[in-house]
């Protein structure tokens, strides 16, 4: 599996991944669709769109998207709070020039093992940064997108609509089992990690291990 980064984009957008395996393509996030995203995709088949939270620097630029592939498929983790269409809790309103409102539809993304195309992978529920936040396990390639739940030396702020240290605690807990050296870890705005690393740098994932968090 192919991984291309694409993070020249404005101020306030996260990270996009496009997952290429032969002719298909899955993308993780779109906080803004640039035109070198838009080229990438002219190559191959687009099966769909995986969002993992609803931040607007990680949705912004679904609307247009939609323009280009108005049957594409947008995987989402639906919770009872409201992120996608209001501006409040996906933050627009405190951070962006404009209210982002996305009132696309989307198919819900539940806990255990998807695929998508050509794509398998396993959805594992972390909020903490947000109720909806998710973070996307490729087993076979040993590579993980966790958004903004978890980045190489910290972890997602907890003072945002629907943030939780509890529930951040717990998903900490929860994620270190996916852990091993080699695991190779895509957040949505910092550069990549791996396992080792992150057990060394992190020092939530070193509270975690040591049994001090």
């Amino acid at each position: 599996m192919e991984i291309k980064v694409f993070n020249k984009f404005p101020l306030f957008s996260a990270q996009s991944y496009l997952l290429v395996k032969g002719e298909k393509a899955l993308l993780i996030d779109c906080g803004y669709l640039s035109d070198e995203l838009i080229q990438a995709l002219k190559d191959v088949t687009l099966c769909g769109v995986i969002i993992t939270h609803g931040h607007f620097d990680h949705i912004r630029g679904i609307d247009n998207l939609k323009k280009l592939y108005p049957d594409l498929k947008i995987f989402y983790n639906q919770t009872d709070i409201n992120f996608l269409s209001n501006p409040i809790n996906n933050c627009s309103r405190f951070a962006d020039k404009n209210d982002v409102v996305i009132n696309e539809e989307t198919i819900s993304l539940s806990e255990g093992i998807h695929a998508v195309g050509e794509f398998e992978f396993e959805v594992i529920y972390t909020p903490g940064h947000t109720k909806d936040s998710m973070s996307i396990l490729f087993p076979k390639e040993n590579v993980i997108f966790t958004g903004d739940f978890l980045f190489p030396r910290t972890v997602g702020r907890c003072d945002l609509p629907t943030s939780s240290i509890s529930d951040l605690e717990k998903s900490l807990k929860k994620i270190i089992p996916y852990i091993n050296d080699e695991l190779i870890i895509y957040c949505g705005h910092d550069q990549a990690t791996n396992g080792k690393r992150i057990c060394q740098e992190n020092q939530y994932i070193k509270d975690i291990l040591n049994k001090t968090f």
